[in-house]
């Protein structure tokens, strides 16, 4: 009975091991329109997420000349080119984080 169960195992991590390098060694192929798939509309930039980034402090000056203090909240934003194939494909590139201020006019800024 032991060696049964013995012989039954290493035939068991025989076959796992046998598995595991069959499908180690198996080659990726790309489906056949994606070959050929040539990205050469361009559909525009996606901003696709957006998070909270805090805030800073900005001075305001007023007609009086006096001076106060403001809070700007900047906002994460990430965003991607978007180019289409002429078979339907779409390809996404060029990803990048811009930083958006709500209120100081400071506008988008590259990151």
């Amino acid at each position: 009975m032991r060696k049964a169960k013995r012989l039954v195992s290493v035939g068991l991590i025989c076959a796992m091991l046998a598995g595991m390098s069959i499908t180690s060694s198996a080659a990726v192929v790309p489906p056949d329109n994606e070959s050929k798939c040539k990205y050469d509309q361009f559909m525009g930039i996606n901003e696709y997420q957006k998070y909270d980034e805090g805030s800073h402090g900005y001075y305001v000056t007023d007609a009086q000349g006096n001076t106060t203090v403001k809070s700007c909240p900047v906002t994460a934003v990430l965003r991607r080119e978007v180019w289409k194939c002429h078979c339907g494909n779409i390809n996404y590139v060029y990803h990048s984080t811009i930083l958006r201020h709500g209120q100081c006019g400071l506008g988008d800024v590259l990151q």
